[in-house]
């Protein structure tokens, strides 16, 4: 998917639960998101995004899910096992960009 925009963050609501930034516990976390959204985990380039890419997590009733923002304010990667953790997870990405930051999520 392939979105494109200045982010309005006076136009987002606030996410609808908690959003926790990355820690070592979360890595079994993504590998099991992983393997149900796309087969398998990323393996060792789980390493390489953690440095170039910030990790927010969801983990509660609604789902489990993951996301990672760089440094010019992309989200590089978004899963997530249903929509509303997909949907507080991409609220919470963009409500952590400064108003008016040009989003461009590539293909």
């Amino acid at each position: 998917m392939r979105l494109e925009g200045a982010v309005r963050t006076g136009d987002l609501p606030a996410p609808d639960g908690a959003v926790h930034e990355n820690s070592a516990e979360h890595r079994d976390l993504t590998d099991s998101v992983d393997r149900r959204t796309r087969g398998g985990a990323h393996g060792p380039d789980r390493d390489q995004l953690l440095t170039e890419c910030p990790l927010s997590v969801v983990d509660d009733l609604t789902g489990s899910g993951y996301c990672r923002i760089d440094r010019h304010g992309s989200v590089r990667l978004l899963a997530a096992t249903s929509r509303r953790p997909a949907t507080r997870l991409l609220t919470a990405a963009l409500l952590s960009l400064p108003e008016g930051t040009r989003h461009r999520q590539p293909m």
